[in-house]
C-alpha cells in the first residue's frame, strides 16, 4: 500500500509539473539536461560550448515559445553543419597555421642556430683587430704612421692614445682576451655551423667592406686601449649588445603572437578555419583567455630557442646544452599537432585557461 501511495505522489507530481499541451517544458527540461548538465524548465539562453548555429536554435527553445513542428525544422536544418570540432577541421586549421606563422618561426630558429656562427665571426674579427692594435702600439714607426689620417680631429685623438704608455699593455691583454675567445667560439660550433661560418668569412674575405670594417675596428681598440680612464669594459666590442638584441627580437614576436591571438580571440588561422574559441558557458572567450593559450603554447618555444641563445652568448663553452633547448624547442611543433589532432575539441591549453574549440 505505501508503494501504491508513493507511485501516486509521484504522478501528482509529474502532473503539477507538466500541465496537458505542455510537451515544450519537457523538451526544455530533456534538452537541457543533456547540454547544460541539469534539467530545467525556466527560460533563458543555453549555458554551454555549443556551435553559433546549434546555439541559435536552442535559444529560440528556451528563450521563445517557438512552436515545436518549426523548432524541428530548424534544428533539421543544422544537420549539414558541423557539430563539432574534428580531426579533418583542426589538420585544416593546423596548415593555415603554419603557413601563417612560418615567417616570425623561422626567423626565431634560424637565428637561434646561427647565432653562435656570428659570435664565433666576430670573435674572430675582434681578436684580429686585437692583435693588430697591439702590434701597432708595439711598433714606434707604426704607431707614428697609424696617427696620420688626415682628418685633424681624429689624428689628435689618435696621437693622445698612442701616447698613453698604458696603451701597449691594454692592447695586449685585450688580445690575449679576444684570441681565448674566439678559439673557444670557434671550437663550439657544430659541423653545420662551421660550414656556414667559413662561406661567410670568404665571402667577407672578398668585399671591399670587409677591409675597411677591419681598419676602423683595428682603430676602435686602439683609441681604446689609449683612453686616459679605464673604463667599466674589457674591449671596445661586448657581447652584451647581441644578447639584448635577441632578447628584443623573441620579445617582439612573442608579443606579435598574443596580441594577434587577444585582438582576434584565437588567432586568424582559427577564423579562417572557422574554429570559434567559447567559454564553458558558450560566450566567446575573454582577450585574457586567448592571451594566455598563446602564451601557453608558443611561450615554451620561445623560452628554449632564448635558452639557447642566451647559453650561446654566455657560455659558449656548453654548445652541446645550447643545442639541447634548440631541438626541444623544435620538437614541442610536432608535439603540439600531435595533440591538436587527439584532442581537437579541448586540448590542455584549453583546459587549463577554461576554453572549448566549437565550429565558427
Amino acid at each position: 500500500m505505501p508503494k501504491v501511495e508513493g507511485h501516486l505522489g509521484n504522478r501528482g507530481l509529474c502532473a503539477a509539473r507538466y500541465r496537458p499541451n505542455e510537451p515544450r517544458a519537457v523538451l526544455r527540461e530533456a534538452a537541457a539536461l543533456a547540454i547544460e548538465g541539469h534539467p530545467r524548465t525556466g527560460t533563458g539562453a543555453v549555458t554551454a560550448p555549443l556551435p553559433a548555429h546549434a546555439l541559435a536554435v536552442l535559444n529560440r527553445l528556451f528563450v521563445s515559445d517557438v512552436p515545436l513542428a518549426e523548432f524541428q525544422r530548424e534544428l533539421a536544418d543544422t544537420h549539414a553543419q558541423q557539430p563539432e570540432v574534428t580531426p579533418a577541421a583542426r589538420a585544416a586549421h593546423l596548415g593555415l597555421q603554419t603557413v601563417l606563422l612560418a615567417v616570425p618561426l623561422a626567423v626565431l630558429f634560424v637565428l637561434t642556430f646561427t647565432l653562435s656562427v656570428w659570435l664565433a665571426l666576430g670573435a674572430e674579427a675582434k681578436a684580429n683587430a686585437a692583435r693588430r692594435a697591439a702590434a701597432v702600439l708595439a711598433d714606434p714607426a707604426e704607431r707614428a704612421k697609424f696617427a696620420q689620417t688626415g682628418d685633424r680631429a681624429l689624428d689628435r685623438e689618435l696621437e693622445a692614445a698612442v701616447s698613453n704608455p698604458r696603451a701597449q699593455v691594454r692592447a695586449a691583454d685585450a688580445a690575449a682576451r679576444a684570441t681565448a675567445e674566439a678559439e673557444t667560439r670557434a671550437a663550439s660550433l657544430l659541423l653545420l655551423q662551421q660550414r656556414i661560418a667559413a662561406n661567410t668569412r670568404d665571402t667577407a674575405t672578398n668585399a671591399e667592406s670587409g677591409e675597411a670594417a677591419r681598419r676602423l675596428m683595428v682603430r676602435e681598440f686602439v683609441l681604446w686601449a689609449g683612453e686616459r680612464t679605464a673604463g667599466g669594459h674589457d674591449d671596445p666590442f661586448r657581447s652584451s649588445a647581441a644578447a639584448v638584441q635577441v632578447l628584443v627580437l623573441f620579445a617582439v614576436v612573442l608579443a606579435g603572437m598574443v596580441l594577434s591571438a587577444a585582438l582576434t580571440r584565437g588567432g586568424v588561422s582559427m577564423l579562417l578555419a572557422g574554429v570559434a574559441v567559447v567559454r564553458g558557458d558558450g560566450r566567446p572567450a575573454s582577450r585574457r583567455q586567448c592571451a594566455g593559450r598563446a602564451v601557453i603554447v608558443w611561450g615554451p618555444v620561445a623560452g628554449l630557442l632564448l635558452g639557447s641563445a642566451l647559453l650561446q652568448v654566455y657560455a659558449p663553452g656548453l654548445p652541446y646544452l645550447a643545442a639541447g633547448l634548440f631541438l626541444l624547442a623544435a620538437g614541442l611543433l610536432p608535439a603540439y599537432a600531435v595533440l591538436a589532432l587527439r584532442y581537437p575539441a579541448r586540448p590542455p591549453h584549453d583546459r587549463f585557461v577554461g576554453t572549448f574549440l566549437v565550429p565558427g
